[in-house]
Formats: structure tokens, C-alpha cells, sequence
């Protein structure tokens, strides 16, 4: 793999960081990769090869390159880290290719921010908000490890192309979420709009190796502001943590000697965040945690989606309702769901306190569904004939087929 013709334009309040990917042991097109920033902290955003190889470096494994070409320096930590990464998916999913990181300039250390800054990802979500309202408890106005900004961004994961109803439904919803939020918080915003998923669409690639990664490539674009950026944790370390894309073992390794990247909130489960926000009712209105897109109308969440339904139990529990359609919460609502084995951790604590609250005939669905995730977990992990056809798939065509299953499943289970 190539990554070269690597460019930046910096404007007043905007600005834009280009490269082109070019693959070189695997049969894909190159790719014109870019990240756009608007907002207070775009003005500090530059080419970054820390970045960059960030971007780039778990495609490249997944897909057989031998090396990774990169215009620029790059740091020997982070070199070090993706190198440790690699061995921990390794561990996790079976032999892959470690590139050869071979930057045009060598390894060296970047220089940090002069004055240390505390950033986050805002996704519009209860983990990030979570992550928000725990750090401005902890630590004071003017700390050097208060949040002093937010990043919102759009295009991760892939969700359809630019200007398609599905991309730009979950994209408008995310950005009002995102944006009422850091105003009830009182905290800058800056967004950054990407076409980074289309390094590689395959929903479950993003979601078990990627998108720690990924995030981390964002927030190395702003090394020249933040000191370290925080990533909010969909796990907790007390109930069955499962190998994903983002990992508390995972991220700290995307590190580099200018930028600390954060994972938080692993420490607490949903039904602690839960709890923790139910006094804040002004912050718990904006949430949008839907997977579902496009929408027909303006809602922030269909209420009816895994990650919609799972949500309204865990404020449900804490005293507290959200954003979410009267009477979408359900035995029948539940039993429809689609079952994901690889969320199985925010349903496993749910069910006893659901009994202890009077909600039995939820707990017995909520049961049910986590037996039927345990039976098709192994699936999940490419075993089994449908775990070699998808494996084939991925490899040798591309996840063409993934890709046309995706393009006949109805709009409601699709993944955003």
C-alpha cells in the first residue's frame, strides 16, 4: 500500500486533509481519502502521517499488503502500538498480514501541543454523553485534563454513499443530537465529515477490528491542539467484554509521543451511565443512539432497533425516559429484534433488574433473545460453512456479497 500526494488546506474556520490510497498486493481501486473540518479546532488541523497510517494500517492487514508506503514521518510509538495491535487481533481472529510501515522520512517523535488540552468524541450517543458529564464532575474548569472540546464525526461507519437517503438521514440526525448536546454541556464543537468508510464498507470488519483505529486517525489530525482525545467505551470490563474494533486492551495502542488516545467508561456498565444522566433530563432529550436509517421523518430514533431498545430499558431502569416513540418498548418489540451476539453485553445484566422492577414478561424475552445470540455467536466468528463463505467472501471478492445481502435487507435492520 501506497499513501501518497498527501495535501492540506487550512481556511478561516475549515479545513481539508487529502491523500491517496493505492493498494498494492490487493485487487481494489485506490482510494482519494479525505477528512474535512469545520469549527473552532479546524483552524489547528493539519497532514498528519500518524494519521494516515492509522487510517490505513487494519485495511491493509485484513487485506494482504506486504507493506505500508507512507509520505512523511511517523511516530516510533505509535509504530510500536499498531504493531502490538496486530498481534492482539491476531489473537483474537486468526493469522493475518503484518505490513512493513515504511514512512519516507523515518521515525521520529512529533512535537505536542505547547499547552495540555482534553478532547472527546461526541457522538450523540449515551456512552459519549456519559464520558462528557463523568469528566466535567472530575475535573474543574481550567484543568488540564477537562474536556475543553468535542469532535463530531461523520462517515464512520459506512452507511451508504454521499448523498444517499441512508447516509444523510443518520448523518442529520447524529449532527442535531451532537450539536444540541454540546450546547446544553457549554462546550466548543468541531464536526469532520470523512469518506474514510469507504476504505472498507464491511459493517462487521469496522465493528470487530476497525474502528477504534479509525477514530484514532480523526484525532490525530488535531495532535496540534489536543494533548489527548477520548473515546467513549460501548463495553464494561465487569460483564463478558468481547474482542471488538474498540478495546480497552485495543486503543491505548493508537497512541503516538504527541497524542494520547483515550478509551473511557469502561468501568461502568450501561445501567451506571443510565443512573448517572437520569438527573440531567436536559441532556437525556437530545440523545440519538438509533441504528436504523433512513427515516421517513424527523425523529432522532425509530425506538425499535437493538440499540434503541436496550437504551430506553437502561433509562427505564434509571427513572428516566429519552427521545423515543410512546409504547415502542415491548415483549413484541424485543422478540422481533434481530439478534447480535456481539452486543449480548448490554443484555446480560438486564434481565434481573427488570424482575426486581415488576418487569418480568421483559426479562423472559430479553432471556430468550440472549440464548438465540449464544447460539449463532459461533457463526458470528466466521465458523461453520457460513463462517468460510464469508471469510471467502471478504477475501477474494471484495465482500460483494455481503454487500448485496445488505442491499435486500429491509431499511430497518440495517446497520448504520
Amino acid at each position: 500500500m501506497k499513501i501518497e500526494s498527501i495535501d492540506g488546506r487550512v481556511e478561516t474556520e475549515s479545513s481539508r486533509v487529502s491523500a491517496r490510497i493505492r493498494w498494492e498486493d490487493s485487487a481494489r481501486e485506490p482510494l482519494d481519502l479525505y477528512f474535512e473540518a469545520r469549527g473552532e479546532a479546524a483552524r489547528d488541523v493539519r497532514p498528519d502521517g500518524n494519521s494516515l497510517l492509522l487510517a490505513c494500517a487494519i485495511p491493509a492487514m485484513r487485506h494482504g499488503e506486504r507493506r505500508i508506503a507512507i509520505e512523511g514521518t511517523v511516530c516510533p510509538y505509535l509504530r510500536d502500538g499498531i504493531l502490538a495491535a496486530a498481534s492482539l487481533l491476531e489473537a483474537w481472529y486468526g493469522p493475518r498480514t503484518v505490513p512493513q510501515i515504511e514512512p519516507s522520512a523515518g521515525f521520529g517523535p512529533p512535537r505536542p501541543a505547547p499547552v495540555r488540552r482534553a478532547a472527546a468524541f461526541l457522538s450523540g450517543g449515551m456512552d459519549s454523553l456519559d464520558v462528557f458529564v463523568r469528566n466535567g464532575s472530575s475535573f474543574p474548569a481550567g484543568h488540564p485534563a477537562r474536556f475543553a472540546e468535542a469532535i463530531h464525526v461523520s462517515g464512520l461507519p459506512y452507511t451508504g454513499p454521499p448523498g444517499s437517503p441512508s447516509r444523510e438521514s443518520f448523518v442529520a440526525r447524529a449532527r442535531r443530537a451532537a450539536t444540541a448536546l454540546a450546547r446544553v454541556l457549554d462546550v466548543p464543537l468541531s464536526f469532520v465529515r470523512t469518506n474514510l468508510g469507504e476504505i472498507d464498507r464491511d459493517f462487521l470488519f469496522f465493528r470487530h477490528e476497525y474502528f477504534g483505529s479509525a477514530y484514532a486517525a480523526v484525532a490525530h489530525l488535531f495532535s496540534r491542539r489536543f494533548t489527548s482525545v477520548s473515546f467513549a467505551s460501548a463495553q464494561h470490563l465487569g460483564v463478558r467484554l468481547d474482542p471488538l474494533g474498540s478495546h480497552p486492551l485495543l486503543d491505548p495502542l493508537y497512541s503516538s509521543g504527541a497524542l494520547e488516545f483515550r478509551h473511557e467508561g469502561a468501568d461502568r456498565g450501561r445501567l451506571a451511565k443510565g443512573k448517572a444522566l437520569a438527573p440531567r433530563p436536559d441532556l437525556v432529550a437530545h440523545l440519538q443512539v438509533c441504528l436504523t436509517t433512513p427515516f421517513g421523518d424527523a425523529r432522532p430514533n425509530c425506538g425499535r432497533c437493538e440499540k434503541c431498545l436496550h437504551t430506553q430499558i437502561e433509562l427505564r431502569l434509571a427513572g428516566v425516559s429519552g427521545p423515543f416513540p410512546e409504547g415502542a418498548l415491548s415483549v413484541p418489540s424485543l422478540r422481533a429484534m434481530r439478534a447480535d451476539p456481539h452486543t449480548a453485553f448490554f443484555w446480560t445484566p438486564l434481565p434481573d433488574r427488570l424482575r426486581q422492577s415488576g418487569d418480568g414478561d421483559l426479562a423472559d424475552a430479553i432471556e430468550e433473545k440472549i440464548r438465540e445470540m449464544d447460539r449463532i455467536r459461533d457463526w458470528s466468528r466466521d465458523r461453520g460453512w457460513k463462517g468460510l463463505l464469508r471469510r471467502l467472501d471478504r477475501r477474494y471478492l471484495g465482500s460483494a456479497l455481503l454487500d448485496l445481502r445488505r442491499a435486500l435487507r429491509p431499511a430497518r435492520e440495517r446497520p448504520a
